[in-house]
């Protein structure tokens, strides 16, 4: 918005091309720290055969053409999602009339059976385990729903042992920078792992008894 407020003569509807709009949207995304490094290898590598062309002459069939190109749901989803944002961007500064995103097809995604819940018997045994840093870890994964990289990134300043929370997260919107309670039974695992500390007396879960 502050370029086209700066710069009104260079986004003529005619004129403006999807390069230009993308270049706008990524430095946002780049700003929000949203996964932009991935969004620009999808640009580079796929959306930029459009750069050139003026946003106006843009159809759903370009668009979907490039979508088709995947066989797959995830870089399919991330491509509608980057021309979506590109005709959003377009209809708020009246640079179209008509949103042909909006008619963008992608194949239905998978459920996946990849991931499941630990067992009570797993937990069990990982309770067995817990001389194992790794089992600490894997523990400290399920009793906070944080993911390895999530945790691998969280700062010691966003995490408050005294009121049994941390701050962090990532992925989706609703993840980002999410309040995670820190489960007593886990406590001394983060005391050690995250801040170095010794392991005190544990408080073992009853499902882990």
């Amino acid at each position: 918005m502050d370029q086209f407020n700066c710069e009104p003569e260079k986004y003529e509807a005619a004129k403006t091309t999807v390069g230009e709009i993308w270049a706008i949207i990524y430095e946002q995304k780049k700003k929000a720290n949203k996964d932009y490094k991935n969004y620009d290898s999808y640009w580079r590598n796929h959306v930029s055969v459009l750069k050139n062309h003026p946003i106006p002459e843009i159809r759903t069939m370009h668009m979907q053409q490039i979508i088709d190109k995947f066989d797959s749901y995830s870089p399919q989803k991330v491509i509608q999602s980057m021309f979506r944002w590109i005709f959003e961007y377009a209809l708020a500064n009246d640079l179209v009339n008509k949103d042909y995103s909006a008619f963008q097809k992608t194949m239905a995604m998978k459920h996946s059976d990849m991931h499941q819940p630990y067992t009570t018997e797993e937990l069990r045994t990982l309770w067995l385990h817990t001389d194992s840093d790794l089992v600490k870890i894997i523990l400290i994964q399920i009793y906070t729903g944080m993911r390895r990289g999530e945790l691998v990134q969280m700062k010691m300043e966003n995490v408050n042992l005294k009121e049994n929370y941390m701050i962090g997260g990532s992925k989706t919107e609703a993840g980002i920078n999410r309040t995670i309670p820190i489960a007593k039974c886990i406590m001394p695992f983060v005391q050690q792992l995250l801040f170095h500390q010794p392991v005190r007396t544990l408080a073992l879960p009853s499902h882990a008894g």
